[in-house]
């Protein structure tokens, strides 16, 4: 994830809280109506909580992510090393299997280029 998208999650983030908030503390109806002081207090606190956890998640998160793209596109440059260690995990019958089949497509595309 770009720090554009991040940046952008975050905006969202926090204005949808901040209007969430606003809502809350305009509205003559409602849950909050009745609550003052510290119990608004509390509110705030839980809304403020949830979105900066939200807000890391994304920047956190998004770290992972850029990381593991990276070394799918190294690994996309790198292919050369793929297939030597795929070779080298292969066990010793898988080996012997390889050679046999490489000569045998190397015996029929000598027998079809005599014709």
């Amino acid at each position: 994830m770009d720090a554009n998208k991040r940046l952008g999650g975050t905006i969202l983030i926090w204005v949808m809280v901040t209007i969430m908030l606003i809502t809350m503390m305009t509205s003559s109806t409602g849950a909050v109506n009745g609550m003052r002081g510290i119990e608004l207090f509390g509110i705030v606190l839980a809304l403020a909580g949830a979105a900066t956890l939200s807000t890391l998640a994304i920047w956190v998160g998004g770290r992972d992510q850029d990381a593991e793209e990276r070394q799918l596109s190294k690994a996309k440059r790198n292919r050369p090393d793929r297939i030597q260690r795929l070779v080298n995990d292969l066990s010793d019958d898988e080996v012997y299997q390889l050679e046999d089949l490489l000569l045998r497509e190397r015996e029929d595309a000598y027998r079809t280029s005599e014709r």
